[in-house]
């Protein structure tokens, strides 16, 4: 093997451990901070709707039952009520109304409200 390969293996082995140590550090250090009360940080005023099939998961077993049943996969439409109301709400929405049409995005999860 010439010299130049051993460098430019040698160049890629460090790029590598570095890559490794890069990739793992903010994962020990988010191991280790500790869980913020629900709403620490979040200004209090964060809202949001996410049109039907937005939840990013769903798997082979739940698309045969839909094809199969009709059967949605867990909280595939659940917000589809917000988000089909809204731009007949939007020409009069009120302060007081953005809560029906728009879910709390309150940074962290309540209690018992984990699934």
């Amino acid at each position: 093997m010439s010299r130049a390969v051993g460098l430019s293996m040698r160049r890629w082995g460090l790029v590598a451990i570095a890559a490794i140590v890069c990739a793992a550090s903010p994962a020990a250090a988010a191991a280790e901070a500790p869980v913020q009360p629900y709403g620490t940080n979040d200004a209090g005023g964060f809202r949001n709707v996410l049109p039907a099939g937005e939840n990013g998961l769903d798997n082979a077993a739940q698309l045969a039952e839909f094809q199969l049943n009709g059967t949605y996969p867990p909280h595939f439409k659940d917000q589809l009520p917000l988000y089909a109301g809204l731009p007949y709400a939007s020409p009069t929405l009120t302060h007081e109304q953005i809560g029906s049409y728009f879910k709390d995005a309150t940074f962290g999860v309540k209690t018992g409200d984990l699934a």
